[in-house]
């Protein structure tokens, strides 16, 4: 609930009509993490809250996918490491998916992006036009076009792949780190 209450509370704008464009969903990638920056801006208690959201509800579906193409590893990027830059996630627990990033992408792809989500963290709630502009970056920096529909990321049968691994292996570091103490 505290996940779409940030939502509720920042998200005030909507993606262009063309919903199924690359670029928007890039775009509402990047709104996932920078709701929840907004959010513990406003109310730091929340933490807790957004921090399980991200393991249970938002990428336990994502850990399951054997998929490791560039848009899948920007994505996982858009969704573990952008929230430790947004201070919902720390960056120990983030560290296994950013490198199973870093070796699909590169290095300076991924630190491309990582400018991108920054930058859409300091954007405004309202600022439809920024976070359509971001949408777009992350498009060019993957090579692809921004108009047609996003990379197909239905997952292919086989083992997981090394990104799919490292979402599981910072997901269970999450988890582990908010399991409440044993009792007495």
């Amino acid at each position: 609930m505290t996940h779409e209450g940030a939502h509720a509370a920042h998200t005030r704008w909507t993606p262009p009509p063309a919903t199924a464009a690359a670029f928007a969903d890039a775009a509402l990638m990047l709104e996932e993490s920078r709701i929840e920056a907004a959010q513990l801006a406003r109310r730091p208690g929340d933490r807790h809250w957004l921090r399980a959201s991200a393991t249970r509800l938002i990428l336990d579906d994502f850990a399951a996918s054997p998929a490791a193409s560039p848009w899948d590893a920007a994505r996982a990027a858009a969704l573990l490491t952008a929230r430790a830059d947004a201070g919902v996630l720390d960056p120990a627990e983030t560290a296994p998916v950013t490198a199973a990033a870093e070796a699909i992408l590169g290095a300076g792809r991924l630190a491309g992006l990582r400018d991108i989500w920054r930058a859409a963290h300091a954007t405004a709630d309202t600022d439809a036009k920024a976070m359509t502009r971001l949408g777009r970056r992350w498009c060019r920096i993957l090579a692809t076009a921004p108009d047609t529909p996003r990379p197909d990321d239905s997952p292919p049968a086989g083992p997981p792949s090394p990104l799919a691994r490292a979402i599981t292996e910072a997901v269970a570091a999450v988890t582990a780190a908010d399991a409440p103490p044993p009792a007495p």
